[in-house]
């Protein structure tokens, strides 16, 4: 019960502190610096080049809906590049990397960035590039099969699954030519997500050609900047510390006032008790 009471109050401690005004004011001064790099991303027109010669057209995007559910977020306009496309055609090159053995491997393709800007190029490449990826599964053979997603190789009593790539995130400075640190991804946890896929062989997978999920974003983008720095999900406005805090301390104090009321009645009855019990004398005449 104290428990509940120390929350309480640490909840009304924290709408005093008001963190997420904090966290709103960091994030306005990433807006201002995201300003002109807007109006650079609204000028200029990107393209993928996949080697050896296969090209695709990034479109500007401006639907995300980040923060837009929040009351009082900072006024934020989106805009990136982004498509949705096969980058592993027929006559695509792609390459075989193997990781720690035979058995675990990625397939990575080349390919390089151009974002043109007031009829200036910027060019970038990026090598091995993800797509396919096979990789041991850390699981028992009876939860690789009851699983139904991967193969259990019996010679390395290891299970093997395989994973697509579903979305690739690349991060360009304010100059738009790719960031060194771009393998850390828009979030800071990798450039490529992955999802496993059903493939209970141990035959090579060959449906590389499906569509992936490429944004290209600025190092300046509040929402890169928000997911660097851990502002993606915001904290509790003041007024909802206040309600919370104020309900767990009224919750607590009901409930604390139930043994007491207890106490306060036993007492009442035995004082009755006592009362009754004394003996009672007749004045005498």
């Amino acid at each position: 019960m104290l428990c509940i009471l120390t929350l309480g109050l640490y909840f009304l401690i924290q709408s005093l502190i008001d963190p997420q005004s904090k966290e709103f004011h960091t994030l306005d001064k990433a807006l201002k610096s995201w300003a002109p790099i807007f109006e650079i991303f609204q000028n200029s027109s990107a393209k993928l080049i996949i080697h050896p010669s296969e090209t695709i057209q990034l479109s500007h995007n401006t639907t995300e809906n980040w923060g837009s559910n929040i009351k009082d977020f900072p006024e934020y306009t989106a805009l990136f590049f982004s498509t949705y496309s096969v980058l592993v055609k027929n006559t695509t090159n792609y390459d075989i990397l193997y990781v720690k053995s035979e058995m675990e491997y990625n397939v990575t393709v080349n390919m390089t960035l151009e974002i043109e800007y007031m009829d200036r190029l910027h060019s970038s490449k990026i090598d091995r590039l993800v797509v396919h990826s096979k990789i041991r599964n850390p699981v028992n053979a009876k939860v690789c099969k009851m699983n139904g997603r991967g193969y259990w190789d019996i010679k390395t009593q290891s299970c093997y699954c395989h994973y697509n790539t579903v979305k690739v995130c690349i991060i360009v400075n304010d100059s738009l030519d790719i960031v060194d640190w771009y393998k850390n991804g828009c979030d800071g946890k990798g450039y490529y997500i992955q999802d496993m896929i059903t493939w209970r062989t141990n035959n090579p997978y060959t449906n590389l050609s499906y569509p992936i999920i490429i944004e290209v974003r600025g190092e300046s983008d509040p929402l890169v900047f928000a997911s660097q720095n851990d502002l993606i999900e915001f904290s509790q406005s003041s007024k909802d510390y206040t309600i919370l805090g104020a309900v767990l301390i009224s919750i607590s104090t009901l409930i604390l006032s139930i043994p007491f009321s207890w106490l306060y009645c036993q007492k009442r009855k035995l004082r009755y008790s006592e009362m009754s019990s004394e003996p009672r004398y007749k004045d005498s005449i």
